[in-house]
């Protein structure tokens, strides 16, 4: 064997993992769940439609994921949470061909235009603009309320789902979209409390690396009181099951958040951050069967 062979590098293939990891698929989801409850909500019970959005949805989602680890590989390296990504770690060496994945992605979500109509095509280009563009492009490394505006991403979502069936300019699915739109900051800035050190030690001015645990689990509470409202607003449209689960699962995750507030402790703060998750899904669930009852 010659000292060529020898000194060459080994192939890294990527896993289906990283596959997983790099589109965020987990968080694709949820998005796609988003969208599909507010289908659903809004009237939509055509299986040929609802299929056509969910490839769309998750096309976006995912494409805008891609998007955003290309953009921040460079933090991604710095923290030890993210460090372990396909970018970072080296399984997948070529970030241009990540960038390319990325906006094919998004763009091929826009195949869905001759089912789904303009409308919806349009909220879920949005959606992924936001994520990619306005949250990690721009506001991400320059403010820690960059989030807020981050959380603009799930409502553009639950638009698109809408708008299938019905128009969105309707008190019901606004109401729909400022959930989601409020959802996001308690649950980043819960995860951010657990990540304080990752985020200060690479330079992420999140709002708990700025501002400290016990100021970042008060705007947890805070935010979490406007969620709870706008969600027991929305039952006025939803109906008495959907009403039900909002009371019970907004105690729940108000009760988890006011703790936060007083022992503002990374234990804490991962409970929060794990039970606002489980909040949002009894929320969706909740809004789709309502519909369906």
């Amino acid at each position: 064997m010659s000292a060529t062979a020898l000194a060459a590098p080994a192939v890294v293939v990527p896993s289906w993992r990283d596959l997983v990891a790099l589109l965020k698929l987990r968080i694709g989801a949820l998005v796609v769940l988003t969208a599909l409850a507010a289908a659903v909500a809004a009237g939509s019970r055509s299986a040929a439609d609802l299929a056509v959005l969910v490839l769309a949805c998750l096309a976006a989602a995912s494409g805008a994921s891609a998007l955003n680890q290309y953009l921040d590989r460079d933090l991604d390296a710095r923290m030890g949470r993210t460090a372990g990504r396909p970018l970072p770690a080296g399984r997948i060496r070529n970030a241009r061909a990540v960038l390319w994945l990325g906006l094919g992605l998004v763009a091929a979500s826009q195949a869905a235009v001759p089912v789904l109509g303009w409308g919806p095509a349009l909220y879920l280009l949005a959606g992924a603009f936001t994520y990619a563009v306005v949250y990690t492009a721009w506001l991400k490394r320059r403010t820690p309320y960059s989030i807020v505006l981050g959380g603009a991403a799930g409502s553009f979502a639950a638009l698109a789902g809408w708008e299938i069936a019905a128009s969105t300019w309707a008190p019901a699915p606004l109401l729909l979209a400022a959930v989601l739109f409020l959802w996001t900051p308690s649950h980043f800035w819960s995860l951010s409390i657990v990540l304080e050190r990752d985020y200060r030690e690479a330079g992420v001015p999140a709002l708990s690396a700025i501002a400290g645990a016990r100021r970042t689990a008060a705007a947890v509470h805070a935010n979490a009181i406007a969620l709870v409202a706008t969600s027991l607003l929305l039952a006025v449209y939803a109906g008495w099951l959907y009403l039900a689960v909002a009371l019970a699962a907004g105690a729940g995750f108000l009760a988890c958040a006011h703790r936060l507030r007083l022992e503002p402790t990374m234990e804490r703060a991962w409970l929060t951050f794990k039970l606002s998750g489980a909040h949002l899904l009894a929320l969706l669930l909740a809004l789709a069967l309502s519909a369906l009852t």
